[in-house]
């Protein structure tokens, strides 16, 4: 959790946090010797390219407003929290929601030369797994689907 908080959070928890949550089974010296040992053992690469960092390069390319880029992040957070998805490659995942929701908000360009050139995707293929994420889509907009936290995160602005 240190490392993982260290890499996302702006202000991480402190050492004497994590020992007061062990219930003082670890010291900061063990806590500090167990994260070097990790990092090392990871040859600290810690980084990885999600759906939402290919989605961010795509909207900039594409020129992207920002309704129709949050309802495409939208759909990949709904895909993230749906085992189906599991195996999507990141960037197709974020191209396929992004075609999705150009067409959804009826752009008059869902797919362009640059969009081709820097995913080298055709749009014939993109628009297999748009099917599969407009299905998504829709069976999470069922009033009775447990996401309720995501639906309120993207209801407001």
């Amino acid at each position: 959790m240190l490392i993982a908080c260290k890499y996302e959070e702006i202000w991480p928890p402190l050492i004497k946090d994590y020992i007061h949550i062990s219930d003082n089974a670890y010291n900061k010296e063990q806590i500090i010797a167990m994260e070097i040992s990790m990092l090392t053992e990871l040859d600290f690469n810690v980084n990885f390219v999600s759906s939402q960092n290919f989605l961010e390069r795509f909207v900039k390319i594409s020129h992207t407003n920002k309704t129709t880029a949050d309802l495409a992040e939208y759909m990949i957070e709904i895909a993230l929290l749906d085992y189906s998805s599991i195996h999507i490659n990141p960037s197709y995942l974020a191209m396929s929601a992004l075609y999705l929701a150009k067409k959804i908000m009826k752009s008059k360009d869902p797919w362009n030369k640059q969009l081709a050139s820097c995913t080298s995707y055709t749009e014939q293929y993109v628009s297999k797994l748009s099917w599969f994420l407009l299905n998504l889509l829709k069976s999470y907009q069922r009033p009775n689907t447990l996401l309720v936290g995501l639906k309120k995160k993207f209801a407001s602005d």
